[in-house]
C-alpha cells in the first residue's frame, strides 16, 4: 500500500512524492533499532507529520562506497562531537531531524553509528541548495558538521551498528524512489496517450497514423502482469494502465521477441 500511495503522489507531483519517500526513509532506523524510550520520544511526531526528516549517508568521496566515509563522531563526556561534511541531503536545511551516519571508529565498515541530529545544532551548517533539473520544491544541499554536540541518547543502535542500519533503510527507500518513478513515468505516458488521441493532423488523430499505433509490435503485451504470490511486496502491484511494457532484455532488437 505504501509504495501505491507514493505511485500516486509521483504521477501528481513528483517532488512531493520524493520528500514523502526520503521522510520514510529517514524515520526507518528510529523504528527499526530505536529503545523505546527513543520511539516513545520520537516516533509520533515524525509518523505524524509533525517533524520532517532528511538522510544523511553519503559524502563527497563516499556515494556508492559508503563504508568509505570520514564525518567523525568523536565520544565525549555525555554524547559525541561531530566533525566532517555529508553530501546530496534531499530536505537539507529544511529538515526537522537528521538521520546522520558517522565513523565511530577506525574498524572499516564496522566502525559506523547512526544518530538522530536535531535541527539547529550548533555546528551544524548547510551548503548551497543544488541547481537541480527537476524536484525544485524540495532542496538538496551538503551538510557540515563543525564540533557539533550530538547527546549520547540520540545515538540509534549500538556503536558500529550504523553501516547494516544504512543498507536495511535504503533497501526500502529504493523502492520508494522506484514506485515514485513509475508514477511520474505513467502520468507521462498518459499525457501522450491523450494527446495523441486528441490532436489531428491529415484529417485522423496522431494515434491513429502508423509510426504511433499499427507499428506497435504485437508480441509486446500491453500491461505488466501482476507481482507474483511469493512476492515480497504484493502492494506494489500495478495499478489498472492503458498501455505497460515490460522491461526489454539487454540484447533486445526490433526484430526480436523477448
Amino acid at each position: 500500500m505504501y509504495l501505491q500511495v507514493l505511485e500516486e503522489l509521483g504521477a501528481r507531483w513528483a517532488a512531493v512524492a520524493v520528500a514523502v519517500s526520503v521522510h520514510g526513509l529517514s524515520c526507518f532506523a528510529l523504528a527499526t533499532h530505536g529503545t523505546d524510550e527513543q520511539k516513545n520520544a520520537w516516533l509520533p511526531d515524525m509518523l505524524g507529520g509533525e517533524t520532517i526528516g532528511a538522510y544523511s549517508l553519503s559524502e563527497p568521496q563516499a556515494g556508492s562506497d559508503a563504508a568509505a566515509l570520514t564525518c567523525r563522531a568523536q565520544a565525549v563526556e555525555g554524547g559525541y562531537r561531530i566533525n566532517g561534511s555529508k553530501a546530496w541531503i534531499t530536505n537539507g536545511g529544511k529538515a526537522d531531524f537528521y538521520t546522520l551516519f558517522a565513523r565511530t571508529s577506525d574498524t572499516g565498515s564496522k566502525g559506523i553509528s547512526c544518530f538522530l541530529v536535531p535541527k539547529g545544532t550548533e555546528g551544524l551548517g548547510f551548503g548551497r541548495p543544488e541547481e537541480k533539473m527537476g524536484l525544485h520544491a524540495i532542496p538538496t544541499t551538503s551538510a557540515h558538521y563543525d564540533d557539533a554536540f550530538v547527546p549520547a541518547d540520540r545515538r540509534i543502535g549500538s556503536e558500529g551498528q550504523g553501516l547494516p542500519i544504512a543498507f536495511s533503510a535504503l533497501d526500502s527507500g529504493r523502492l520508494g524512489i522506484a514506485a515514485v518513478a513509475t508514477g511520474l513515468a505513467q502520468a507521462a505516458l498518459d499525457e501522450a496517450t491523450a494527446y495523441a488521441k486528441e490532436r489531428k493532423a491529415f484529417g485522423k488523430a496522431i494515434i491513429d497514423h502508423q509510426a504511433s499505433d499499427s507499428s506497435w509490435p504485437t508480441w509486446l503485451p500491453l500491461s505488466i502482469p501482476p507481482a507474483p504470490p511469493t512476492s515480497m511486496l504484493p502492494a506494489a502491484r500495478t495499478r489498472a494502465s492503458p498501455i505497460r511494457v515490460r522491461p526489454r532484455s539487454r540484447n533486445w532488437s526490433p526484430r526480436m521477441p523477448p
